[in-house]
This record gives C-alpha cells, structure tokens and sequence, in this order.
C-alpha cells in the first residue's frame, strides 16, 4: 500500500484536503484518524495557553472526544478492511500543526465555526458510505463535533 499523499501535509492542509472529498476510502479514514488524534492533542496544548479555566475545561474536554473520535475512526477502517486489517504504523504519526504563542477570541470563535464544519464534513460522508456500521460511526463523531461548537460558543458568551 502507498502512502497517500494527504499524509505528507501537515494539519491544516490535510484538514482542507479531507474536508473536500465526498466520500473516504481506506487511505482517507487514515488521513482523518491522524487529524482527529492531531486535534485532540491540539486542544489541549491551546488550553494550556489560556487564562480562562473555563474555556481551557472545554478545549481539554472536547480534545478528549476528538481522541475517541480518533478510535471510531480505526474501528471504521477495520469495518471496511476487515478483521485482519492492520492499519500502517505512520498512522499513529501526529501532523505537525503550527499554534500560535497566545490564543486569541478570534481564533476560539474560528474554532466554534470549524467545528460545525467537521460535523457537515462527517455527515456528508456517512452519506456516502454503504456500510451502515460505518456511516452511523461517522454520524456520531460528527453529531459531537456540533456539540464542541455549542460547547465552547457558551463558553465564550456567543450564545
């Protein structure tokens, strides 16, 4: 199996690549387990730079479902592939993702919009998807993704 060529961007491209296709094979779900377990990790490193306990708790927490975003991801490979499927170990890599030294309101709000564009990306590939097994664990993973948004949005004071 080659690598796809997804793997050798880093966070943000990959994101954007991903997030303009319909549908995900094998090799793609790899790409979005790396971007998921990339997150999670992700929000916590940015909570670790806020002052605001309360928003910094709800990073943390929603970086913590985005790791088990991350497991429903390979469980779906494993669906697809089959139960003999072992997934490449460059999978487990994180991309590299360049943070900022201070988080600004702005970037907290875009995050609130990024999010509810993951949920329309992961509805959009349930869709898609002919195994029902699969497209339901998409459908949640997204469905959790509206729920960070509305999540750190109240945090915020947006809504």
């Amino acid at each position: 199996m080659t690598k796809h060529p997804m793997h050798d961007m880093d966070f943000s491209a990959a994101a954007q690549a991903l997030s303009a296709l319909n549908n995900l094979g094998i090799d793609e779900l790899g790409v979005l387990y790396r971007l998921e377990l990339t997150a999670g990790a992700v929000y916590g490193e940015l909570a670790d730079r806020l002052d605001d306990r309360a928003v910094a708790e709800v990073l943390r927490r929603n970086g913590r479902e985005e790791f088990g975003h991350a497991k429903r991801v390979r469980r779906a490979m494993v669906i697809k592939a089959g139960i003999d499927y072992v997934p490449p170990p460059y999978i487990e890599d994180r991309y590299s993702a360049a943070l900022p030294e201070r988080v600004t309101p702005e970037m907290l709000v875009s995050m609130v919009a990024g999010e509810r564009a993951g949920d329309g990306d992961y509805q959009r590939w349930a869709e898609s998807d002919r195994n029902v097994e699969v497209a339901g664990l998409l459908r949640l993973s997204g469905a959790e993704e509206t729920k960070h948004a509305e999540r750190l949005a109240a945090a915020l004071g947006l809504e």
